[in-house]
Protein backbone atom coordinates (compact mmCIF):
# COMPACT_ATOMS: atom_id res chain seq x y z
CA UNK A 1 0.00 0.00 0.00
CA UNK A 2 1.54 3.13 -1.51
CA UNK A 3 1.94 5.92 1.38
CA UNK A 4 -0.29 8.40 0.10
CA UNK A 5 -3.18 6.04 1.03
CA UNK A 6 -1.62 5.44 4.97
CA UNK A 7 -2.09 8.92 5.29
CA UNK A 8 -5.46 8.36 3.94
CA UNK A 9 -6.43 6.04 6.88
CA UNK A 10 -4.16 7.67 9.56
CA UNK A 11 -6.33 11.30 8.80
CA UNK A 12 -9.45 8.70 8.54
CA UNK A 13 -8.65 7.88 12.01
CA UNK A 14 -7.66 10.73 13.84
CA UNK A 15 -10.88 11.97 12.23
CA UNK A 16 -13.06 9.15 13.87
CA UNK A 17 -11.78 9.59 17.17
CA UNK A 18 -11.91 13.64 17.13
CA UNK A 19 -15.76 12.64 16.28
CA UNK A 20 -16.57 10.35 18.12
CA UNK A 21 -14.94 12.18 21.57
CA UNK A 22 -16.57 15.43 20.87
CA UNK A 23 -19.82 13.91 21.51
CA UNK A 24 -18.45 12.01 24.75
CA UNK A 25 -18.49 8.25 23.40
CA UNK A 26 -16.49 5.86 24.65
CA UNK A 27 -14.77 3.02 21.91
CA UNK A 28 -17.19 0.50 23.79
CA UNK A 29 -19.81 3.56 23.12
CA UNK A 30 -19.36 3.97 19.09
CA UNK A 31 -19.40 -0.27 18.96
CA UNK A 32 -22.49 -0.86 20.67
CA UNK A 33 -24.56 2.01 18.27
CA UNK A 34 -22.71 0.89 14.70
CA UNK A 35 -22.52 -2.78 15.62
CA UNK A 36 -18.59 -2.10 14.65
CA UNK A 37 -16.22 -4.03 17.18
CA UNK A 38 -14.36 -2.48 19.39
CA UNK A 39 -10.84 -3.77 18.68
CA UNK A 40 -11.89 -3.22 14.89
CA UNK A 41 -12.31 0.54 16.14
CA UNK A 42 -9.55 0.81 17.86
CA UNK A 43 -7.33 -0.31 14.63
CA UNK A 44 -9.16 2.14 12.63
CA UNK A 45 -8.26 5.12 14.70
CA UNK A 46 -4.75 3.83 14.99
CA UNK A 47 -4.30 4.48 11.36
CA UNK A 48 -4.01 0.66 11.03
CA UNK A 49 -7.17 -0.02 8.95
CA UNK A 50 -9.63 1.80 6.24
CA UNK A 51 -13.13 0.31 6.61
CA UNK A 52 -15.67 -0.55 3.50
CA UNK A 53 -18.22 2.18 2.22
CA UNK A 54 -20.56 0.29 4.47
CA UNK A 55 -19.22 0.17 7.28
CA UNK A 56 -18.55 3.97 6.78
CA UNK A 57 -21.86 4.69 6.56
CA UNK A 58 -23.21 3.43 10.09
CA UNK A 59 -20.65 5.49 11.53
CA UNK A 60 -21.12 8.09 10.50
CA UNK A 61 -24.70 7.85 10.73
CA UNK A 62 -24.20 6.80 14.15
CA UNK A 63 -22.21 9.82 15.03
CA UNK A 64 -24.56 11.93 13.39
CA UNK A 65 -22.69 13.20 10.29
CA UNK A 66 -22.65 13.08 6.73
CA UNK A 67 -21.19 10.53 4.73
CA UNK A 68 -18.95 12.71 2.24
CA UNK A 69 -17.71 14.39 5.35
CA UNK A 70 -15.82 11.01 7.28
CA UNK A 71 -14.60 9.99 3.88
CA UNK A 72 -13.27 13.36 3.00
CA UNK A 73 -9.91 15.06 2.89
CA UNK A 74 -10.37 17.93 4.25
CA UNK A 75 -9.89 18.60 7.96
CA UNK A 76 -10.66 21.22 10.40
CA UNK A 77 -8.17 23.69 12.46
CA UNK A 78 -6.71 21.36 14.82
CA UNK A 79 -5.72 18.82 12.44
CA UNK A 80 -4.48 20.78 9.86
CA UNK A 81 -0.81 20.73 11.18
CA UNK A 82 -1.30 17.01 11.11
CA UNK A 83 -2.27 16.71 7.34
CA UNK A 84 0.77 19.36 6.59
CA UNK A 85 2.77 16.88 8.34
CA UNK A 86 2.15 14.29 6.61
CA UNK A 87 2.33 15.56 3.39
CA UNK A 88 5.66 16.99 3.94
CA UNK A 89 9.07 14.88 2.69
CA UNK A 90 9.85 15.21 6.29
CA UNK A 91 6.84 12.82 7.60
CA UNK A 92 7.69 10.78 4.12
CA UNK A 93 11.60 9.84 4.83
CA UNK A 94 11.39 9.84 8.53
CA UNK A 95 12.43 6.38 9.27
CA UNK A 96 10.10 6.03 12.44
CA UNK A 97 10.59 2.19 12.59
CA UNK A 98 14.07 2.35 13.38
CA UNK A 99 13.10 4.05 16.75
CA UNK A 100 10.03 1.33 17.41
CA UNK A 101 7.94 4.82 16.69
CA UNK A 102 4.78 4.23 15.20
CA UNK A 103 3.67 7.16 12.99
CA UNK A 104 -0.10 6.89 14.06
CA UNK A 105 0.90 6.72 18.17
CA UNK A 106 3.19 10.39 17.15
CA UNK A 107 0.50 11.63 14.85
CA UNK A 108 -2.40 10.86 17.65
CA UNK A 109 0.29 12.75 20.17
CA UNK A 110 0.61 15.28 18.10
CA UNK A 111 -3.30 15.85 17.18
CA UNK A 112 -4.11 16.26 21.47
CA UNK A 113 -2.33 19.25 21.16
CA UNK A 114 -2.18 20.73 17.54
CA UNK A 115 -1.92 24.34 18.06
CA UNK A 116 1.72 23.62 20.66
CA UNK A 117 2.89 20.53 18.24
CA UNK A 118 2.23 22.64 15.16
CA UNK A 119 4.54 25.58 16.81
CA UNK A 120 7.12 23.10 17.81
CA UNK A 121 7.44 21.79 14.54
CA UNK A 122 7.63 24.96 13.00
CA UNK A 123 10.48 25.82 15.64
CA UNK A 124 12.41 22.52 14.71
CA UNK A 125 11.81 23.96 10.95
CA UNK A 126 13.47 27.05 11.58
CA UNK A 127 16.50 25.94 13.41
CA UNK A 128 17.46 23.45 10.76
CA UNK A 129 17.41 26.52 8.48
CA UNK A 130 19.41 29.15 10.36
CA UNK A 131 21.57 25.88 11.09
CA UNK A 132 22.04 24.66 7.48
CA UNK A 133 20.45 21.62 8.45
CA UNK A 134 19.42 20.18 4.99
CA UNK A 135 18.30 17.20 4.06
CA UNK A 136 21.54 15.15 3.54
CA UNK A 137 22.81 16.59 7.28
CA UNK A 138 19.36 15.51 9.10
CA UNK A 139 19.52 11.78 7.16
CA UNK A 140 23.24 11.51 8.54
CA UNK A 141 22.21 12.90 12.39
CA UNK A 142 19.20 9.91 12.20
CA UNK A 143 21.83 7.59 10.96
CA UNK A 144 24.19 8.73 13.87
CA UNK A 145 21.77 8.36 16.47
CA UNK A 146 20.64 5.05 15.56
CA UNK A 147 24.46 3.74 15.33
CA UNK A 148 24.41 5.06 18.70
CA UNK A 149 21.28 3.46 20.07
CA UNK A 150 22.66 -0.12 18.49
CA UNK A 151 26.66 1.03 19.96
CA UNK A 152 28.10 0.65 16.82
CA UNK A 153 27.54 -2.81 16.62
CA UNK A 154 25.14 -4.66 13.84
CA UNK A 155 25.25 -8.61 14.85
CA UNK A 156 23.73 -9.45 11.79
CA UNK A 157 26.11 -8.06 9.74
CA UNK A 158 29.07 -9.36 11.49
CA UNK A 159 27.47 -12.87 10.88
CA UNK A 160 27.15 -12.04 6.65
CA UNK A 161 30.69 -11.17 7.21
CA UNK A 162 31.09 -14.71 8.11
CA UNK A 163 28.74 -16.52 5.83
CA UNK A 164 30.54 -14.19 2.79
CA UNK A 165 34.03 -15.80 4.39
CA UNK A 166 32.57 -19.26 4.46
CA UNK A 167 31.50 -18.72 0.42
CA UNK A 168 34.88 -17.70 -0.57
CA UNK A 169 36.66 -20.83 1.02
CA UNK A 170 38.36 -18.38 4.36
CA UNK A 171 37.89 -19.28 7.78
CA UNK A 172 36.14 -17.01 10.01
CA UNK A 173 39.73 -15.17 11.49
CA UNK A 174 41.39 -15.15 7.42
CA UNK A 175 41.88 -11.89 5.78
CA UNK A 176 41.44 -11.80 1.89
CA UNK A 177 43.53 -10.34 -0.27
CA UNK A 178 42.91 -7.78 -2.55
CA UNK A 179 43.30 -10.13 -5.26
CA UNK A 180 40.79 -11.92 -3.79
CA UNK A 181 38.30 -9.55 -3.37
CA UNK A 182 39.10 -7.86 -7.19
CA UNK A 183 38.84 -11.08 -8.38
CA UNK A 184 35.21 -12.27 -6.43
CA UNK A 185 33.83 -8.85 -8.02
CA UNK A 186 34.92 -9.60 -12.15
CA UNK A 187 33.48 -13.36 -11.83
CA UNK A 188 30.78 -13.75 -9.39
CA UNK A 189 29.17 -9.88 -9.95
CA UNK A 190 30.61 -8.89 -13.29
CA UNK A 191 32.26 -6.16 -12.23
CA UNK A 192 35.17 -4.19 -14.43
CA UNK A 193 37.89 -1.87 -12.77
CA UNK A 194 39.14 0.36 -14.10
CA UNK A 195 41.95 3.09 -12.60
CA UNK A 196 42.43 5.47 -15.07
CA UNK A 197 39.47 7.59 -16.09
CA UNK A 198 39.63 9.63 -13.04
CA UNK A 199 42.39 10.65 -13.36
CA UNK A 200 41.47 12.28 -16.55
CA UNK A 201 39.31 14.68 -14.78
CA UNK A 202 41.61 17.12 -12.24
CA UNK A 203 37.99 18.19 -10.59
CA UNK A 204 37.41 14.71 -9.55
CA UNK A 205 40.34 14.78 -7.07
CA UNK A 206 38.30 14.63 -3.91
CA UNK A 207 36.43 11.05 -5.23
CA UNK A 208 37.35 8.02 -4.55
CA UNK A 209 35.46 5.72 -6.82
CA UNK A 210 32.54 5.92 -9.45
CA UNK A 211 30.52 2.96 -9.53
CA UNK A 212 28.93 2.85 -13.15
CA UNK A 213 25.52 0.87 -12.94
CA UNK A 214 24.29 -0.42 -16.14
CA UNK A 215 28.40 -1.28 -17.24
CA UNK A 216 28.67 -2.61 -13.78
CA UNK A 217 32.24 -0.32 -13.87
CA UNK A 218 33.85 0.48 -11.08
CA UNK A 219 36.12 3.75 -11.37
CA UNK A 220 39.19 3.97 -8.52
CA UNK A 221 41.17 7.01 -8.30
CA UNK A 222 44.51 6.14 -8.96
CA UNK A 223 46.11 7.76 -6.21
CA UNK A 224 44.23 5.28 -3.45
CA UNK A 225 46.33 3.66 -1.23
CA UNK A 226 46.54 -0.18 -1.68
CA UNK A 227 44.19 -0.58 1.56
CA UNK A 228 41.71 1.82 0.33
CA UNK A 229 41.15 0.24 -2.79
CA UNK A 230 40.34 -3.49 -0.50
CA UNK A 231 38.34 -1.20 1.59
CA UNK A 232 35.84 -0.12 -1.64
CA UNK A 233 35.87 -3.53 -3.30
CA UNK A 234 34.96 -4.81 0.03
CA UNK A 235 32.02 -2.29 -0.02
CA UNK A 236 31.06 -3.12 -3.32
CA UNK A 237 30.72 -6.77 -2.59
CA UNK A 238 28.75 -5.77 0.70
CA UNK A 239 25.89 -3.98 -1.64
CA UNK A 240 26.02 -7.06 -3.22
CA UNK A 241 26.14 -10.04 -0.66
CA UNK A 242 23.72 -7.62 1.03
CA UNK A 243 21.77 -6.69 -2.05
CA UNK A 244 21.32 -3.44 -1.11
CA UNK A 245 19.83 -1.61 -4.43
CA UNK A 246 19.30 2.12 -3.09
CA UNK A 247 22.68 3.44 -3.15
CA UNK A 248 24.99 6.26 -3.88
CA UNK A 249 26.95 5.39 -6.62
CA UNK A 250 30.38 7.89 -5.75
CA UNK A 251 32.72 7.82 -2.88
CA UNK A 252 32.49 10.13 -1.29
CA UNK A 253 28.92 11.33 -2.25
CA UNK A 254 28.01 14.58 -3.13
CA UNK A 255 24.72 14.60 -2.53
CA UNK A 256 21.84 11.89 -1.19
CA UNK A 257 18.16 11.40 -2.08
CA UNK A 258 16.99 8.76 1.00
CA UNK A 259 17.25 7.92 4.19
CA UNK A 260 17.92 4.15 2.83
CA UNK A 261 21.16 5.52 0.90
CA UNK A 262 22.66 6.36 4.16
CA UNK A 263 21.26 3.40 5.70
CA UNK A 264 22.95 1.04 2.97
CA UNK A 265 26.07 2.89 2.85
CA UNK A 266 26.66 2.27 6.86
CA UNK A 267 25.46 -1.42 6.40
CA UNK A 268 28.33 -1.51 3.13
CA UNK A 269 31.02 0.04 5.19
CA UNK A 270 30.46 -1.85 8.28
CA UNK A 271 30.03 -4.95 6.52
CA UNK A 272 33.98 -3.62 4.58
CA UNK A 273 35.36 -3.18 8.16
CA UNK A 274 34.46 -6.25 10.01
CA UNK A 275 35.27 -8.25 6.75
CA UNK A 276 39.34 -7.03 6.81
CA UNK A 277 39.43 -6.22 10.43
CA UNK A 278 38.18 -9.96 12.06
CA UNK A 279 36.46 -9.25 14.97
CA UNK A 280 38.25 -12.39 17.14
CA UNK A 281 41.35 -11.61 16.71
CA UNK A 282 41.20 -7.89 17.26
CA UNK A 283 39.07 -8.38 20.48
CA UNK A 284 42.24 -10.43 21.35
CA UNK A 285 44.42 -7.76 20.54
CA UNK A 286 42.50 -5.06 22.05
CA UNK A 287 42.12 -7.60 25.15
CA UNK A 288 45.96 -7.94 25.65
CA UNK A 289 46.48 -3.81 25.05
CA UNK A 290 43.79 -2.90 28.05
CA UNK A 291 45.58 -5.58 30.11
CA UNK A 292 48.92 -4.08 30.15
CA UNK A 293 50.23 -2.57 33.50
CA UNK A 294 51.13 0.12 30.92
CA UNK A 295 49.85 1.93 28.34
CA UNK A 296 51.44 0.46 24.95
CA UNK A 297 50.11 2.27 21.88
CA UNK A 298 52.65 0.57 19.67
CA UNK A 299 49.78 -2.76 19.92
CA UNK A 300 47.56 -0.44 17.95
CA UNK A 301 50.28 0.98 15.59
CA UNK A 302 51.19 -3.18 15.18
CA UNK A 303 47.68 -4.06 14.32
CA UNK A 304 47.46 -1.05 11.34
CA UNK A 305 50.77 -2.66 10.17
CA UNK A 306 49.12 -6.14 10.18
CA UNK A 307 46.27 -5.73 8.34
CA UNK A 308 47.01 -2.58 6.21
CA UNK A 309 44.42 -0.41 7.14
CA UNK A 310 43.87 3.12 7.90
CA UNK A 311 43.39 4.76 11.06
CA UNK A 312 40.15 5.60 10.45
CA UNK A 313 39.22 2.17 9.94
CA UNK A 314 41.25 0.65 12.73
CA UNK A 315 39.39 2.99 15.14
CA UNK A 316 35.75 2.78 14.27
CA UNK A 317 36.11 -1.16 14.56
CA UNK A 318 37.39 -0.51 18.04
CA UNK A 319 34.05 1.08 18.21
CA UNK A 320 32.57 -1.33 17.19
CA UNK A 321 33.52 -3.98 19.43
CA UNK A 322 33.97 -2.48 22.70
CA UNK A 323 30.88 -2.25 24.60
CA UNK A 324 30.12 -5.68 23.55
CA UNK A 325 33.53 -7.10 23.73
CA UNK A 326 35.42 -4.80 26.38
CA UNK A 327 32.70 -3.79 28.24
CA UNK A 328 33.51 -0.05 27.79
CA UNK A 329 30.52 1.42 26.83
CA UNK A 330 31.22 4.97 28.09
CA UNK A 331 33.03 6.52 25.10
CA UNK A 332 33.17 9.15 22.08
CA UNK A 333 34.82 9.22 18.48
CA UNK A 334 36.09 12.34 16.90
CA UNK A 335 37.35 12.61 13.27
CA UNK A 336 39.03 16.32 12.91
CA UNK A 337 40.40 17.03 9.76
CA UNK A 338 43.21 19.27 9.17
CA UNK A 339 42.53 20.92 5.53
CA UNK A 340 44.76 22.80 4.41
CA UNK A 341 47.73 22.35 6.94
CA UNK A 342 47.34 25.35 8.56
CA UNK A 343 45.04 24.48 11.39
CA UNK A 344 42.16 24.76 9.52
CA UNK A 345 40.35 22.15 11.34
CA UNK A 346 37.20 20.55 11.12
CA UNK A 347 35.06 18.29 12.60
CA UNK A 348 33.98 15.09 10.53
CA UNK A 349 32.37 12.47 12.10
CA UNK A 350 31.30 12.01 15.53
CA UNK A 351 29.70 9.76 17.63
CA UNK A 352 28.98 9.82 21.72
CA UNK A 353 27.85 6.32 23.34
CA UNK A 354 26.55 5.76 26.75
CA UNK A 355 24.77 9.15 26.39
CA UNK A 356 27.88 10.94 27.03
CA UNK A 357 27.51 15.16 26.32
CA UNK A 358 31.47 15.92 26.11
CA UNK A 359 32.78 17.29 23.81
CA UNK A 360 29.29 17.95 22.03
CA UNK A 361 28.09 22.00 21.17
CA UNK A 362 30.90 22.16 18.98
CA UNK A 363 30.17 25.35 16.88
CA UNK A 364 31.16 25.65 13.33
CA UNK A 365 31.84 29.28 13.77
CA UNK A 366 34.04 28.98 17.17
CA UNK A 367 37.55 27.87 17.86
CA UNK A 368 37.98 23.77 19.04
CA UNK A 369 40.07 23.75 22.23
CA UNK A 370 43.82 23.20 21.15
CA UNK A 371 44.31 21.04 23.99
CA UNK A 372 42.35 18.65 22.55
CA UNK A 373 44.90 15.54 21.88
CA UNK A 374 43.09 15.20 18.26
CA UNK A 375 44.33 18.65 17.56
CA UNK A 376 47.72 18.38 19.05
CA UNK A 377 48.43 14.89 16.97
CA UNK A 378 48.73 16.99 13.88
CA UNK A 379 51.79 18.92 15.16
CA UNK A 380 52.61 15.24 15.88
CA UNK A 381 52.64 14.24 12.60
CA UNK A 382 54.51 17.48 11.15
CA UNK A 383 57.04 17.11 13.12
CA UNK A 384 57.52 13.43 12.43
CA UNK A 385 57.72 14.73 8.89
CA UNK A 386 60.32 17.12 9.68
CA UNK A 387 62.13 14.32 10.50
CA UNK A 388 61.80 12.25 7.17
CA UNK A 389 58.90 9.89 9.17
CA UNK A 390 55.57 9.84 6.94
CA UNK A 391 53.61 6.67 9.11
CA UNK A 392 50.74 7.47 11.24
CA UNK A 393 51.05 8.40 14.88
CA UNK A 394 49.27 7.61 17.95
CA UNK A 395 48.70 9.27 21.04
CA UNK A 396 46.92 8.57 24.48
CA UNK A 397 46.21 11.81 27.09
CA UNK A 398 43.66 12.21 30.19
CA UNK A 399 41.76 14.84 29.37
CA UNK A 400 39.93 16.70 31.89
CA UNK A 401 36.77 19.18 31.15
CA UNK A 402 36.76 22.08 32.78
CA UNK A 403 34.24 23.31 35.14
CA UNK A 404 32.89 19.74 34.32
CA UNK A 405 33.50 16.51 36.53
CA UNK A 406 33.95 14.41 33.30
CA UNK A 407 37.44 12.72 32.85
CA UNK A 408 38.58 11.00 29.70
CA UNK A 409 41.45 8.68 28.38
CA UNK A 410 42.18 9.39 25.26
CA UNK A 411 43.62 7.52 22.36
CA UNK A 412 44.18 9.08 18.93
CA UNK A 413 45.78 8.29 16.09
CA UNK A 414 46.77 10.29 12.70
CA UNK A 415 47.67 10.51 9.08
CA UNK A 416 48.80 12.69 6.04
CA UNK A 417 46.34 11.89 3.23
CA UNK A 418 47.88 9.81 0.40
CA UNK A 419 45.73 11.89 -2.44
CA UNK A 420 46.14 15.58 -0.71
CA UNK A 421 49.44 17.35 0.19
CA UNK A 422 49.44 19.06 3.70
CA UNK A 423 46.00 17.46 4.17
CA UNK A 424 45.58 15.55 7.47
CA UNK A 425 43.23 13.50 9.63
CA UNK A 426 43.10 12.63 13.33
CA UNK A 427 40.47 10.29 15.06
CA UNK A 428 40.28 9.52 18.69
CA UNK A 429 38.30 7.34 20.63
CA UNK A 430 37.40 9.02 24.38
CA UNK A 431 36.84 6.56 27.17
CA UNK A 432 34.69 7.99 30.39
CA UNK A 433 37.13 7.56 33.38
CA UNK A 434 34.91 5.66 35.32
CA UNK A 435 34.75 2.54 37.80
CA UNK A 436 33.92 0.40 34.62
CA UNK A 437 36.92 1.80 32.41
CA UNK A 438 39.20 1.54 35.54
CA UNK A 439 38.06 -2.18 36.33
CA UNK A 440 38.39 -2.89 33.14
CA UNK A 441 41.75 -1.15 32.00
CA UNK A 442 44.91 -2.03 33.45
CA UNK A 443 47.12 0.94 32.63
CA UNK A 444 44.35 3.74 33.70
CA UNK A 445 46.64 5.21 36.33
CA UNK A 446 50.09 4.98 34.21
CA UNK A 447 51.65 7.83 35.11
CA UNK A 448 53.79 8.05 31.74
CA UNK A 449 50.34 9.50 30.71
CA UNK A 450 50.31 12.70 30.28
CA UNK A 451 46.88 15.07 31.59
CA UNK A 452 45.18 18.46 30.20
CA UNK A 453 42.80 20.54 31.41
CA UNK A 454 40.47 20.68 28.01
CA UNK A 455 37.14 22.56 27.26
CA UNK A 456 35.57 22.84 24.16
CA UNK A 457 36.19 25.78 22.31
CA UNK A 458 38.05 28.70 23.38
CA UNK A 459 35.13 30.78 23.49
CA UNK A 460 33.52 29.19 26.25
CA UNK A 461 36.79 28.51 28.17
CA UNK A 462 37.22 30.07 31.73
CA UNK A 463 40.86 29.03 31.84
CA UNK A 464 42.80 32.49 31.85
CA UNK A 465 46.39 31.17 31.70
CA UNK A 466 46.41 29.09 28.43
CA UNK A 467 49.17 29.22 26.44
CA UNK A 468 46.69 27.01 23.59
CA UNK A 469 44.10 29.69 23.37
CA UNK A 470 43.84 31.31 19.71
CA UNK A 471 40.76 33.35 20.53
CA UNK A 472 39.15 35.09 23.50
CA UNK A 473 35.98 33.99 25.62
CA UNK A 474 33.60 36.05 24.14
CA UNK A 475 30.70 33.26 24.54
CA UNK A 476 31.91 33.34 28.28
CA UNK A 477 31.81 37.12 28.65
CA UNK A 478 28.48 36.89 27.54
CA UNK A 479 26.81 34.29 29.69
CA UNK A 480 28.50 36.28 32.55
CA UNK A 481 27.46 39.66 31.53
CA UNK A 482 23.51 38.14 31.55
CA UNK A 483 24.08 36.35 34.75
CA UNK A 484 25.10 39.79 35.71
CA UNK A 485 21.70 41.34 34.48
CA UNK A 486 19.65 39.08 35.67
CA UNK A 487 21.60 39.28 39.90
CA UNK A 488 20.88 42.91 39.54
CA UNK A 489 17.05 41.98 38.46
CA UNK A 490 16.39 39.91 41.12
CA UNK A 491 17.64 42.17 43.80
CA UNK A 492 15.30 44.95 42.26
CA UNK A 493 12.20 42.55 42.28
CA UNK A 494 13.20 41.94 45.95
CA UNK A 495 12.98 45.42 46.89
Amino acid sequence: MSLDQENIRIIFGLKLKQLRQERGLSLTDLAARSEVSVSYLNEIEKGKKYPKADKIAVLAQSLGVDYDRMVSLKVNKNLVPIQQLLNSNFMKDLPLELFGIEKGKMLEVISNAPLKANAFISSLIELARNYDLNEERFYHSLMRSYQELNECYFDDIENEVDLFKKQLGLGIDEVPTQAQLSDYLTTKFGYRIDETTIAQYPELIDLRAIYQKQSKTLLLNSKLSESQKSFLYAKEIAYQHLKLTDRAFTTPSPSIHSFEQVMNKMKSSYFAGALLLPRQPIVTALKDFIGQDTCQPQILLNLLEQYDCSVEMLQIRILNLSAKYLGLSNLFFLRVNDTAGNSDYQMAKEFHLGQLHNPHGNSISEHYCRRWLSLSMFQKLRLAKENGENKPVVGVQRSKYLDSKNEYFIIAMARWSGRKPNYALSVNIGFLLNAEFKKRVKFWADPAVPTKLVNITCERCSLSDCTDRVAPATQLIKQEEIKKVESIIEGLMKG
